[in-house]
């Protein structure tokens, strides 16, 4: 198994060749990522247009990948995987997934725009580098606006899209003062915010789960359950579960029992960290 590199800026395209599996194609990715990162790069994408089929320690090593490289601030995402692949990643469901390269060059932050791509950049039919420097600023500020629409009417959390419910949640935690990454829609399950925190003991990472229920359905502790296991999974610091509605006997009982890993919010405190918004209440970054 080989694997081709492509640089273009402080961004690495690495393209699998073959299987990625113990003893050889988990050591070749390994290597390939530390060289990447030891020659400045920030972001990496992988396409496996051309790659086998992936084991445990290939997707372990994967998983290694994607913790140096947000450790360091930059971005690992995944693109043109085909059928056969999607269900050997299932199990890790941390990634960002995009159909094209030039697709996971779109997701990167603005300063992070890539290269052009067959001619087109990023493939956007005629958009211009101003019109991509400013879609990031419009997104945020529909999602401010909405957040000012909760404070007086809180029940409209309901009414929310799925996705924008995420929006929602991250933008909240970025005004804790959270650093916040929203994980793709092409994934089956998975945690659908990473949170991390900056600290003076090291970078902490907190998985966080936004389920959008309507008030009379309760999460239970199957989800809370789930939470744990991925949370030990990806060895993140934290867990948290984020509901517009509440939770059960039996799903608060078993976060107490883990109270330093799990963290569940309700209802309640949503509406409490929209009141909060803006005002620097709830700054996690305050001295």
């Amino acid at each position: 198994m080989k694997i081709e590199a492509a640089a273009h800026g402080d961004t690495v395209i690495l393209s699998p060749k073959g299987k990625i599996t113990i003893g050889v194609g988990d050591v070749a990715l390994r290597e390939a990522v530390s060289e990447c990162l030891d020659a400045g790069a920030k972001n990496v994408i992988m396409e496996f247009s051309d790659a086998g089929f992936i084991d445990s320690s290939g997707r372990g090593e994967m998983v290694s990948a994607f913790t140096s490289i947000m450790n360091r601030g930059g971005k690992l995402v995944l693109c043109n995987i085909t059928p056969g692949l999607r269900a050997d990643l299932k199990y890790i469901p941390i990634f960002d997934v995009y159909e094209s390269i030039a697709e996971a060059f779109a997701s990167l932050r603005p300063d992070d725009r890539g290269p052009m791509v067959d001619g087109d950049l990023y493939d956007l039919g005629g958009a211009t580098e101003d019109d991509l420097l400013v879609a990031r600023p419009k997104i945020i500020s529909s999602t401010a606006a909405i957040i000012e629409k909760l404070r007086s009417h809180p029940e409209e959390f309901y009414k929310l899209p799925p996705r924008k419910y995420e929006e929602v949640i991250a933008c909240l935690l970025e005004d804790m003062g959270l650093e916040v990454h929203l994980t793709g829609q092409t994934r089956d399950g998975g945690k659908d915010i990473l949170a991390f925190m900056n600290t003076e003991i090291g970078r902490l990472l907190c998985l966080v789960e936004a389920k959008r229920f309507r008030k009379s359905r309760v999460v239970g502790v199957d989800l809370v359950r789930n939470l744990y296991g991925v949370l030990f999974h990806e060895q993140a610091n934290s867990g948290l579960l984020v509901t517009t509605s509440s939770f059960s006997p039996d799903a608060l009982s078993f976060q107490g029992q883990h109270q330093y890993q799990l963290h569940l919010r309700d209802y309640t405190d949503l509406a409490q960290w929209v009141r909060a918004y803006g005002t620097g209440r709830f700054n996690l970054g305050a001295t």
